[in-house]
């Protein structure tokens, strides 16, 4: 096989993070250089398919300059299936996790 045409992915490509606000999230986002990108929808069905939460799904990526990896990809359920992990402990087996604390910094303005 020649290297130039390997495809396989080897770092985390994106990081998704569940908000209840896109607006504030998006704001957030830009202050360190994130810009949208594509954004797109589920039905409560094909959420359910892939995630296993009946909820419909909108979901924002965001860039950050020209990388092609490292992306957020933020998602905004209808229907949670809970408030979320908010600035607990995320230390879980075989999970990667990533997160920020941001109500500080957007508040501060």
């Amino acid at each position: 096989m020649n290297s130039n045409n390997n495809t396989t992915i080897s770092s985390i490509y994106e990081v998704c993070i569940g908000v209840p606000d896109a607006i504030s999230a998006i704001q957030y986002w830009q202050q360190f250089g994130y810009r949208i990108g594509e954004i797109g929808e589920l039905t409560a069905t094909t959420a359910y398919q892939l995630y296993r939460v009946n909820s419909p799904l909108q979901t924002i990526r965001l860039y950050h300059q020209n990388a092609d990896h490292g992306l957020i990809r933020l998602m905004i359920w209808q229907n949670p299936t809970s408030t979320g992990l908010g600035v607990s402990s995320m230390k879980t087996k075989g999970n990667r996790w990533a997160t920020t604390y941001f109500w500080n910094i957007v508040e501060s303005k």
